[in-house]
């Protein structure tokens, strides 16, 4: 009775602590969508000239989508991992940015630096467009937006992020 309390014991400490280390892991990356429903190649490095590690594409005749996480950003390219909830895990890659995006949770509401304190940046006549995203930092994303009259700039915050394809978020 004693050792089968140990080894439950045992294996709870092992669950939690593997489960800290993925989330310290983790705590660095945002989250995106792709934008449109297409195959989209993921490279081994952030060229094109490199290998096609796999290929990612959104299924909307069986709805399932992907949702993207984002480790880095380089130049115009993001180093990637996806998953969804039919198919399987797909390991790290590049995928070109213009290719990923983000919608808001919310109003939209955007920060100048990646910083709740720094000036808000409100856009009023917001379409629910994706936005584009820019880069990524501490789970925030910078994201740009255009309307009829100009270009908005800036980061949104980790809890006005939708990067759910099943749900609107709000």
């Amino acid at each position: 009775m004693r050792s089968k309390l140990i080894n439950a014991i045992t294996g709870i400490i092992l669950l939690s602590s593997l489960f800290l280390i993925s989330y310290k892991k983790k705590i660095n990356t945002c989250e995106a969508i792709l934008k449109e429903k297409k195959i989209y190649s993921v490279y081994n490095k952030p060229s094109k000239s490199s290998s096609i590690t796999y290929y990612l594409d959104n299924d909307s005749i069986n709805e399932n989508y992907y949702v993207v996480e984002i480790y880095k950003i380089k130049d115009d390219w993001a180093q990637i991992s996806a998953y969804s909830p039919m198919k399987t895990y797909k390991n790290k890659g590049w995928i070109e940015l213009v290719n990923l995006g983000i919608f808001p949770s919310s109003e939209l509401i955007l920060f100048k630096l990646p910083n709740e304190k720094t000036e808000k940046i409100k856009i009023a006549n917001y379409d629910y467009r994706i936005l584009d995203i820019l880069d990524c930092k501490n789970k925030w994303l910078k994201v740009s937006y255009s309307d009829s009259l100009r270009k908005y700039e800036g980061w949104l915050p980790p809890y006005n992020q939708c990067a759910n394809p099943y749900t609107t978020c709000n």
